[in-house]
């Protein structure tokens, strides 16, 4: 009987100091995702680009600009934007090209 009790005891012990440790928050970053590389061909070419004022941005950011971006069914205007610059790396713009099939869609992208 005794054991007993001290083996309670000691469960009960062990339980009362485990729950009194700090809890800590643990932060899983996980890698951003590669680039997707879907290939969009449209049989349609795209607009010109349009005529726009560019943003001024703050310092350590560049203007992105926006461009013609294929929705399923019609060409639809995606804006520009500032983006903060990353260091050692270049803007490469997206772009449209003529191909045998249609049009193609490069994406934009730090290289």
């Amino acid at each position: 009987m005794k054991k007993i009790i001290n083996l309670s005891l000691l469960l009960i012990f062990a339980f009362v100091i485990s729950s009194c440790t700090t809890k800590r928050t643990v932060v899983v970053r996980e890698p951003a995702p590669a680039m997707r590389s879907e290939v969009v061909i449209v049989k349609k070419a795209p607009p010109p680009p349009k005529t726009v004022v560019i943003k001024r941005c703050g310092p350590n950011k560049m203007w992105i600009s926006g461009h013609w971006k294929w929705n399923g069914r019609k060409y639809v205007w995606k804006r520009g934007h500032c983006e903060r610059k990353r260091k050692n790396k270049v803007w490469v713009a997206g772009h449209w090209s003529k191909t045998q099939g249609g049009w193609k869609w490069t994406q934009g992208h730090w290289r």
